[in-house]
């Protein structure tokens, strides 16, 4: 798990509706947790009940989410703390409200709206990029890096299209070896006929038929026809 972002405090005394919540009580034992909650932490509820939390659920003193929890129990304030699960590939914001028998602490999952922030601001980078005429190398390495930063574990590679139309050439792959770059670069040739696009590999007696461009997102996809169309 990735470090939290930073600790928020939030002046509300609305608190929000979720499935997955635990409350403690003052001598840091669950009194409640439900079976959502049960799900994230990786354990049994009624194994749970009664238990203290920093022994069941072990972290360093220093931890972000502890420190929250002290923080917030000690001062008698709502906060909140948002953390990255990377085996889940999952963002879970944890909302921290004390009362006068401990605390309640609610786990959204937050991944939907991380996402689109995150989307926006790479989209908004490299039009930035774009817009100052950076190297088309450059922003080629951003879009790659945005797919790969929004699908934890995919490897992307951008391909080009020569001048001609008809050939094809590496654009961008930062995350995958220099052997592939150069093995890709010109590999195929590219043709559009009636049927569809036919990409011809220069080296093997191979031919692929890509399907003529059709659907709500003909416009766009036109576009791109040529880089989309070998993937």
């Amino acid at each position: 798990m990735n470090r939290p972002a930073a600790i928020d405090a939030f002046a509300t005394a609305d608190q929000p509706v979720a499935d997955a919540h635990v409350i403690l009580d003052r001598h840091w034992r669950f009194t409640e947790v439900s079976e959502a909650a049960a799900d994230i932490l990786g354990r049994d509820a009624e194994d749970l009940l009664g238990k203290h939390i920093w022994s069941e659920c072990p972290v360093a003193d220093e931890d972000p989410l502890r420190v929250a929890f002290q923080r917030a129990m000690e001062e008698h304030c709502s906060l909140r703390v948002e953390e990255f699960f990377a085996v889940e590939n999952r963002w879970t914001e944890s909302r921290i409200y004390p009362d006068a028998e401990g605390l309640r602490i609610y786990f959204i999952d937050v991944t939907a709206r991380k996402r689109r922030e995150k989307l926006e601001a790479g989209l908004n980078a490299i039009l930035a990029g774009i817009a100052a005429q950076q190297p088309l190398t450059r922003s080629l390495t951003q879009i790659a890096n945005l797919h790969e930063t929004l699908n934890p574990g995919a490897l992307c590679s951008v391909l080009l299209v020569d001048a001609n139309r008809t050939q094809v050439l590496h654009g961008a792959a930062p995350s995958l070896p220099d052997a592939y770059n150069e093995a890709v670069h010109g590999l195929a040739t590219i043709e559009a006929t009636p049927d569809g696009y036919v990409l011809r590999p220069s080296q093997v007696g191979i031919t692929l038929l890509i399907p003529p461009i059709d659907g709500e997102d003909a416009a766009v996809q036109a576009l791109l026809a040529d880089g989309l169309a070998w993937s």
